[in-house]
């Protein structure tokens, strides 16, 4: 295409003469102008479109889907559009540098572009650029949702179209479904989510991710707190490891510590719990889809105290991965921690033991309760260590029936946390609490011979 032809291309269009149903047609545009397949209009049509959407100040939302034309007819004038807010193009040939420059400039200099959807239009590597050019001189800082579905996407550079959107601080929705993409720009999204992202989904069915690409995208998302959603269905690649690394990254269960600094903001990963289960078992992937439970379930509220208690009762009745021996939790609160796993009347913490595929029977729920508590007992044997007398006088922590003060971390100022709970204490002295729990262990030892004396019977 020579100079001259480029000009005419790009210039200011002029309206020309067409019947009169089209011109009105055109004029009576609404907020959200539809042109599909069904739509014949001749290239000089599409150019007169072009010219009245040029300075058209209705239209907010432009949606063209499987229209055989020369994109570059109709944005010609649109490029001059400073009021569409939405554009959504389906099927529609971007693949020539023709059409993508023409469309460019509408992309860059529209101050009020919110959305933009270009699905299947044969982007490819020759125009990418082109586009990614577009967006790094955005006039301004207004695009919230970026799709680029099904456009083959795999061998384009994505070192600068990263770059370009970590400018967009309003970015809160990118989606680069079915692009043939993986490993390498896995490296490009965990820097992106690393930072200080405003993105709250991130669509990518139908990629070719492997478990070392979503290991990076886990640690990227350790410290992220806007990411709600991220889509990995269709991603055959990832196998347990894979999957173990989100689970870590949800709900880290290796101390209390952990638990708290797990990400408690993602909950939706686009995947069944079929294809879990299959990858992970029935125990994991339970733990797993409980914590992206929990996470939306409190994805409104600002304290996480609760989320992180449940997420340690789940994770210890289920796998008994919590280690509370070692842990800096004051004397006030361990009651606590203990009615939780043995205070049947407790009804959110049955519900969540109980959350498990298949459903467990009352009887395993009790077994597991009865097993939690052996467990924290056995690795603290010095809570069923009875005073003496002549520590009578030594003031003792009361209990703190507060849960939503009880921090369950390993506390870097532990006299800090001691005093916190003080404030809030009131009950029983610890030393009437011990008797309960002496009373606790007895019921849970006799249990354990029963049990064992029972099958070494059979």
């Amino acid at each position: 295409m020579n100079n001259g032809e480029e000009d005419d291309v790009m210039a200011m269009p002029v309206l020309h003469s067409f019947s009169p149903s089209i011109v009105n047609c055109m004029r009576n545009l609404t907020t959200e102008l539809k042109l599909n397949s069904d739509t014949n209009l001749s290239e000089q049509a599409w150019n007169c479109l072009g010219c009245i959407l040029s300075t058209n100040t209705s239209v907010t939302k432009l949606k063209i889907s499987r229209c055989d034309l020369d994109i570059s007819w109709l944005c010609a004038g649109l490029q001059y559009n400073k009021n569409i807010k939405e554009i959504w193009f389906y099927g529609i040939d971007l693949g020539g540098a023709r059409a993508m420059n023409s469309l460019a400039p509408f992309l860059s200099n529209n101050p009020r572009l919110r959305e933009i959807t270009l699905t299947q239009c044969n982007i490819g590597t020759a125009t990418f650029d082109v586009l990614v050019n577009a967006l790094a001189n955005r006039a301004t800082d207004t695009l919230t949702k970026l799709f680029l579905d099904d456009n083959n996407l795999a061998d384009c550079n994505f070192d600068q179209f990263f770059t370009a959107l970590s400018t967009c601080s309003k970015l809160t929705s990118l989606s680069l479904c079915e692009n043939g993409i993986g490993r390498r720009e896995c490296a490009y999204l965990a820097q992106l989510l690393n930072q200080e992202s405003s993105l709250l989904t991130l669509f990518l069915r139908g990629n070719l991710f492997d478990d070392e690409g979503i290991k990076k995208l886990s640690v990227s998302l350790t410290n992220n707190t806007k990411l709600r959603t991220l889509d990995l269905h269709g991603n055959n690649n990832i196998s347990e490891s894979g999957w173990l690394s989100l689970l870590k990254l949800i709900c880290n269960t290796s101390s209390m510590a952990a638990v708290k600094k797990s990400n408690h903001t993602l909950y939706g990963l686009g995947i069944s719990e079929g294809d879990i289960i299959s990858a992970l078992g029935v125990d994991d992937a339970n733990l797993l889809f409980a914590s992206l439970e929990l996470n939306n379930e409190w994805s409104w509220r600002a304290n996480r105290l609760s989320l992180t208690r449940q997420k340690m009762i789940w994770a210890h009745a289920t796998r008994g991965g919590i280690k509370f021996a070692g842990s800096d939790i004051p004397d006030g609160a361990m009651p606590i921690i203990l009615s939780w796993f043995g205070d049947y009347s407790n009804e959110k913490s049955a519900n969540l033991i109980q959350y498990h595929d298949p459903p467990l029977s009352e009887e395993e729920v009790k077994t597991k309760r009865l097993d939690s508590l052996y467990r924290i007992i056995r690795d603290m044997p010095d809570l069923c260590q009875n005073e003496s007398k002549s520590d009578e006088n030594v003031k003792k922590p009361k209990l703190c029936h507060d849960v939503e003060q009880i921090y369950l971390v390993e506390s870097e100022d532990t006299s800090e946390l001691a005093d916190s709970l003080a404030r809030s204490q009131r009950g029983e002295v610890l030393f009437d609490t011990i008797l309960r729990i002496s009373n606790v262990i007895a019921l849970v030892l006799f249990t354990y011979s029963y049990m064992f004396g029972a099958q070494s019977g059979d």
